[in-house]
């Protein structure tokens, strides 16, 4: 599927976007159709590119240089001023540029503007770490990182509040985000489980403390009082929203620092393990209720589908039914006896826009580069390819970079350490689903002539450590986590 829409996409020579026809204009239908014309330029044909062009780019560092692939900005050869090179030019990713775009957030003070996001610190760390930790070489993370652990140590533990869980800096209430965003940020840096064993049981009991309990048996809940009134859910503060959010970012704490599972005693058949009381069933069904009519999951029963909330539905799920890696048969079969997968399937299928390449949120909304991850990671998370992903990365590569470093939600817009992340974790996602399907057909089928058509961009240059699908950090660093003993 991917090869077949990767090939037609070629034989549009001019980049043009297709014209779009409606009956009625509309708001909507403008913006798409000035999204797409602001897209189509970025689209160029690289082999159509005079010699200054292409001269240009490679300073920028989105071209290679002949004299050196793997840095983004080194000076051409000579052979270079007189004829275009003869090899296939490719576009890379500005890792350089891009790490120092996101290590200003620990080595310099932020600038006044920041202000505004004083409650989102943890927020910052993480999507900057995470991003960071990405495009790192696993051989140099531990030596080029370890002299500023301590600093970023120190900039989260003051956002530890009395109850447990984290705030969004010294003194701010806990919140189930922040907290998630610190959780995953100290499970980056740590190198050691102190940190992290020091705050487990306090973080328990405020997580438990949010969790919406009904008055009567769980027995005795229906589907209406859970859509109602929440039960099961989460909230992300005291006294805050309940949302699905919330679910996934306890769920997912818990599982990490070992608080999700606990051993049966005694331990009567082969499965020794059952959830604690953060993943009772009620937590299930809280979260098969937030499943809309569309397919796609809301913040909450009977709300819009949006992919972020998609994503903490399904991550969540994963979580509670024990299995968070990638498509297996008996985590579809769990999947379908919870959720209308058919429709769930057709509305994430619809999320990638056709000429653009990336994803949007949700229903006649635009591309936007966060959702390459939000969206790109839920379909190789419970189904086999529905996605393109050389026109995914092209977007990610050609239209979302920003040339002095940092990634946007679209070429209109402004960098940010959000995007950036969020950009890096699609893309990231992209590649190791691609890896893995390219694997197995291997193992099948010895032609991979049209291998370089499914993907896009330079794929030595551009890759990134693989993220974990559902937490969303590196692989590595998640089994070194699940793998601590906790006594």
């Amino acid at each position: 599927m991917a090869s077949s829409s990767s090939s037609s996409s070629s034989k549009n020579n001019d980049h043009k976007p297709p014209p779009l026809f409606n009956i009625i204009e509309t708001s909507t239908t403008v913006l798409q159709k000035q999204t797409e014309k602001e897209c189509s330029s970025y689209f160029i044909d690289l082999s159509r590119l005079s010699v200054s062009e292409i001269k240009n780019l490679q300073q920028i560092g989105l071209l290679s240089s002949s004299s050196d692939d793997d840095d983004d900005g080194k000076e051409e050869t000579q052979n270079q001023n007189e004829n275009p090179p003869q090899v296939p030019l490719q576009v890379q990713l500005l890792k350089q540029k891009h790490c120092r775009y996101l290590e200003q957030v620990w080595k310099n003070p932020l600038k006044a503007p920041f202000v505004s996001l004083d409650s989102s610190r943890p927020w910052m760390l993480y999507w900057c770490l995470n991003g960071y930790d990405l495009m790192m070489n696993s051989s140099s993370s531990s030596s080029s990182a370890s002299s500023s652990k301590g600093k970023k140590m120190i900039s989260l533990l003051p956002a530890k509040y009395y109850c447990g869980g984290f705030g969004g800096g010294p003194g701010q209430m806990a919140h189930a985000a922040t907290t998630y965003a610190a959780i995953l940020s100290l499970c980056i840096l740590a190198t050691s489980k102190q940190i992290l064993k020091e705050i487990r049981i306090p973080l328990y009991r405020w997580m438990c403390s949010l969790q919406v309990v009904s008055s009567s048996s769980s027995s005795g809940a229906t589907t209406t009082n859970i859509a109602s009134n929440g039960i099961g859910g989460y909230r992300m503060a005291h006294d805050s929203e309940i949302d699905v959010r919330a679910t996934y970012t306890v769920v997912c704490c818990a599982q990490l620092l070992g608080l999700l599972k606990t051993k049966k005693i005694p331990s009567t058949d082969t499965s020794n393990t059952v959830n604690t009381v953060l993943g009772r069933q009620e937590v299930i069904n809280y979260v098969i209720s937030c499943q809309t009519y569309e397919g796609g999951f809301g913040s909450e029963p009977f709300t819009e589908a949006h992919g972020g909330y998609t994503f903490c539905g399904i991550a969540a799920l994963k979580l509670l039914l024990g299995d968070t890696t990638t498509t297996t048969t008996t985590t579809t079969n769990k999947l379908n006896s919870n959720l209308n997968l058919n429709s769930l399937t057709g509305w994430l299928s619809r999320r990638q826009t056709t000429y653009e390449g990336g994803f949007s949120g949700r229903t006649n909304k635009l591309v936007d580069g966060c959702y390459s991850f939000w969206q790109g990671i839920l379909i190789p998370l419970s189904f086999p390819l529905l996605y393109n992903i050389a026109k995914l990365e092209r977007y990610i590569l050609l239209c979302a970079q920003e040339p002095t470093g940092g990634l946007r939600d679209k070429p209109s817009k402004s960098r940010d350490f959000y995007h950036t992340c969020y950009n890096l974790c699609g893309l990231s996602i992209a590649q190791q689903h691609h890896a893995t399907t390219t694997a197995t057909a291997t193992t099948t089928n010895d032609d991979d002539e049209n291998d370089d058509d499914e993907t896009f961009g330079d794929q030595k240059q551009t890759l990134l450590n693989y993220t974990h699908p559902v937490y969303n950090i590196r692989i590595d660093r998640v089994a070194k986590i699940l793998d601590m003993n906790w006594k």
